[in-house]
């Protein structure tokens, strides 16, 4: 799925909120424990200046948008990893404030679960629970955590390391559910850009069809006077073609005319089918003399291509009726004003380009 960076750098800021608000429960916790003498005001010193370059460091990532050149997992990893290792060392040196500390490794494996791929969830519960094993041992409390005897300590080893496996299964689970919401989503949106494009293309040429075309010229008409154009094209005796060479035939002249035109075009320009044999092209950035000039262009392409490759003794030319946009106008009053135009081009006797002077 495609993310741009303002939702890329407004989900980092919400995070470092949500870290920020996180430190601020825990400090304010820890000030209960120095408060009933489990811990010492150290221990509250040391976290809250933890907290508060973890923040600065994380809002200068945000910020500078370094995650961008070190890359987001990266960022995230190394930064669960220095808040794992912080942690279970505050657990053997802080005993007295350890269930404040477990909880926050709880939090900590919860985000690599949502943050990190996989390797990366294992070398963190890797680190998190030899951290745990050795807080447990070098905290004074350890040997009634993990008991005196060998067997006892080995006991105590395989219940960490299964809660630890659990919490693998449960991290690799909830990042497979994750990304397979991810790729279902992506599949959803590109079913959706199908079925739109579907929606708009005339399935015979490759033009715009109708409905959307009339979207374009209305769009064009209510705006503000500008140097644009619309033209009706129309393809001279194209019911003779029909008659003469077979519908298979003429639907073959449609597409090769559609192809004559767009190539004709400028990227800024846009060509649709209006109905039968009637194609609508809207010219932006044309003056009153720049789009007689490329419509003729157009008219001239038409008429030199060698028609023949496609059926023998045939030829085609086409009459186009253009009218500059005026700016606030109705659509219709556009495309009018055009037709007017096109009906005076083949009064004239046909392949020929009419712009409205009315």
């Amino acid at each position: 799925m495609q993310i741009d960076d303002t939702t890329t750098l407004r989900d980092a800021r919400h995070g470092l909120w949500l870290v920020s608000g996180s430190y601020f429960v825990d400090v304010l916790l820890l000030c209960a424990y120095v408060a009933l003498d489990r811990v010492s005001p150290g221990v509250l010193v040391f976290y809250a200046g933890w907290a508060v370059v973890h923040s600065a460091v994380m809002a200068g990532l945000a910020s500078t948008r370094a995650w961008q050149r070190f890359g987001m997992a990266r960022t995230a990893f190394w930064q669960v990893m220095a808040v794992g290792v912080m942690m279970t060392s505050l657990i053997a040196f802080a005993p007295g404030a350890s269930p404040l500390f477990v909880s926050g490794l709880f939090i900590v494996m919860a985000f690599s679960a949502v943050a990190l791929d996989v390797r990366r969830i294992v070398a963190v519960i890797a680190v998190i629970g030899i951290g745990l094993l050795v807080a447990f041992g070098v905290a004074p409390a350890g040997e009634a955590i993990l008991g005196a005897s060998t067997e006892e300590r080995l006991l105590a080893a395989v219940v960490i390391a299964c809660g630890l496996v659990r919490c693998l299964s449960l991290g690799v689970w909830a990042r497979s559910m994750r990304e397979r919401l991810v790729r279902k989503s992506d599949e959803l949106a590109d079913s959706r850009r199908k079925l739109d494009e579907l929606a708009a293309i005339d399935p015979l040429t490759g033009a715009l069809n109708r409905r959307r075309m009339l979207e374009v010229v209305s769009q064009q008409a209510g705006e503000a006077p500008a140097a644009a154009c619309v033209a009706m094209l129309d393809l001279d005796h194209f019911q003779i073609v029909n008659d003469r060479f077979g519908r298979e035939t003429g639907d073959r002249v449609l597409r090769r005319f559609a192809q004559i035109v767009a190539s004709e075009l400028r990227d800024a320009d846009t060509i649709g089918r209006y109905g039968g044999e009637e194609f609508l092209i809207v010219l932006r950035n044309a003056t009153l003399s720049s789009a007689p000039r490329i419509l003729d262009r157009i008219r001239h392409a038409v008429a030199r291509f060698d028609w023949s490759s496609i059926a023998d003794g045939l030829h085609v030319t086409v009459s186009i009726g253009a009218a500059h946009c005026r700016g606030g106008e109705s659509p219709d009053v556009l495309l009018g004003r055009a037709d007017v135009a096109l009906h005076q081009a083949k009064r004239e006797g046909r392949d020929r380009v009419q712009l409205d002077t009315a």
